[in-house]
């Protein structure tokens, strides 16, 4: 079964589909920039997917266990201003192949 959703101010109402990984990441996600509370149920309850959960109450969403499976997350919105908190994300760049060992060290410093 497919659904479109054209673009409107609101939007409310149940769905029903199997639990996945990705499924339960996207819940989560949608639920933080809900309007309002979002209840989850048949939420994977995996490492990385209960690690989605622990991110979003890191930017200030509340997330409360309902049971098994089960969330309550209170939607913050797609304008809320999000918690302070900075993140950053270590990257080293790969090595360019055209570029020598000199002229490479200088673009990751900032001086190319």
């Amino acid at each position: 079964m497919n659904f479109r959703v054209r673009p409107v101010r609101r939007l409310a109402g149940e769905c029903e589909v199997p639990g996945d990984k990705s499924i339960s990441h996207r819940a989560a996600l949608l639920g933080a920039l809900a309007d309002g509370p979002t209840e989850v149920q048949g939420y994977l309850e995996g490492e990385d997917c209960l690690r989605t959960l622990i991110a979003i109450q890191a930017m200030g969403v509340e997330v409360t266990k309902k049971g098994p499976g089960h969330y309550r997350i209170a939607g913050v919105g797609c304008t809320a201003s999000w918690s302070r908190t900075t993140y950053s994300i270590a990257a080293t760049p790969a090595r360019p192949r055209a570029c020598s060992s000199a002229s490479w060290r200088a673009s990751r410093s900032g001086h190319c």
